[in-house]
């Protein structure tokens, strides 16, 4: 079929949908204790400054496990960095710190443009209602 489904997730939404890839990978869920099938229509996913340590049950290489079972193209499927469909930023600075997601890429110094200087809470709350500009090119390539 034609339907690509492309998620997008600021903070604690960005960790939602690792969780949601994190419990199809096998261990059951702790809200239905039922392991549940992705949906492989699912296209692309972009997360930003969002607190990915939290995830439970993380597969050990999520772009492997992506690749095999979405529509998904990570780094670790082995395609140039221009036809890649996932996506994490950590801004730098910011009050979350995330580590990085092997075989996913990683934006860990986005740029922003318009600020200046604040606290980390301050800088993640503006994370949750601005764009970074190589995330605006990211999703411009793979929304159209």
């Amino acid at each position: 079929d034609d339907i690509r489904i492309h998620l997008f997730g600021t903070s604690e939404g960005g960790a939602a949908i690792l969780q949601y890839f994190a419990d199809s990978s096998g261990a059951p869920t702790s809200i239905s204790g039922k392991k549940y099938q992705i949906d492989p229509r699912i296209a692309s996913f972009t997360t930003i400054d969002s607190p990915l340590n939290d995830v439970k049950r993380m597969p050990t290489n999520m772009g492997v496990y992506l690749a095999a079972n979405t529509h998904i193209k990570t780094a670790a499927s082995g395609v140039a960095a221009n036809q890649q469909t996932a996506l994490t930023e950590d801004a730098t600075d910011s009050w979350i710190d995330a580590n990085p997601l092997p075989g996913i890429t990683n934006n860990a110094a986005p740029t922003y443009p318009g600020w200046t200087f604040g606290l980390p809470l301050v800088k993640h709350s503006y994370t949750g209602s601005h764009v970074s500009t190589e995330t605006r090119v990211f999703l411009e390539r793979i929304w159209r």
